[in-house]
């Protein structure tokens, strides 16, 4: 209820910066179904397809105001366009992980779930490219990539939430099956560079942030 208190007045407010962190009511709602799923037997249909139904309507609404915020309204990719984006993809995919644990969908629905989370999939992270070019050519690698900030933790879940969804994929096409292998066998390491580079960019800024408090100290 708090959730929609909080879009409803995004509507009436007509607030403009709006960006992925929408889709985390998709997420938190869908994960209760995993949750559940995975805890206790005879898990209410009822109750599995209203959850389903809430996250997938958080999505719509989300989705709406993020792209109403792009395509009404003047922005740069280097500095409107924000990490938790990605979430529109991972929103998807923890979706049709919910969907698959709790066998809500067929297989053709589960597929038409998968092809529409690889084409936000693609179109998101292709944006994401293109932001890094400008980026690397405006700051430079260092300035423009090795740089800490909490939301890129968003990227780590989504590409995980997407590697999960694409094992899991119970379709049997050999289309599938080979882009399944793909993303298994170089996903995985794909999202542990990932966990590494964060991790090593958290400890650089711990250890700054130690050594500028040890300075004001000594300066003090």
């Amino acid at each position: 209820m708090i959730s929609v208190k909080a879009i409803m007045t995004i509507f009436r407010l007509r607030i403009v910066q709006v960006h992925g962190i929408l889709l985390l009511t998709t997420v938190s709602t869908q994960s209760l179904i995993v949750l559940f799923h995975n805890v206790y037997t005879n898990v209410p249909k009822q109750l599995t397809y209203s959850l389903l139904t809430v996250g997938f309507c958080f999505y719509i609404l989300g989705t709406f105001l993020i792209v109403k915020r792009y395509t009404e309204h003047s922005w740069s990719v280097e500095t409107d366009w924000n990490n938790t984006n990605c979430i529109l993809h991972g929103a998807l995919s923890i979706s049709g992980v919910a969907s698959i644990v709790s066998g809500a969908f067929n297989e053709q629905s589960l597929f038409v779930l998968w092809g529409l989370t690889v084409t936000i999939f693609l179109i998101v992270e292709g944006i994401e490219i293109y932001r890094l070019i400008r980026l690397v050519k405006e700051s430079g690698w260092k300035r423009a990539v090795f740089v800490y900030n909490v939301s890129q933790w968003s990227r780590i879940f989504t590409f995980s939430m997407f590697y999960t969804f694409t094992g899991f994929l119970p379709v049997q096409r050999p289309i599938i099956s080979s882009i399944q292998e793909v993303v298994i066998n170089v996903g995985f390491w794909v999202i542990i560079a990932l966990v590494l580079i964060e991790i090593i960019l958290v400890l650089q800024l711990m250890f700054r942030q130690k050594e500028t408090k040890q300075q004001l100290q000594e300066s003090a």
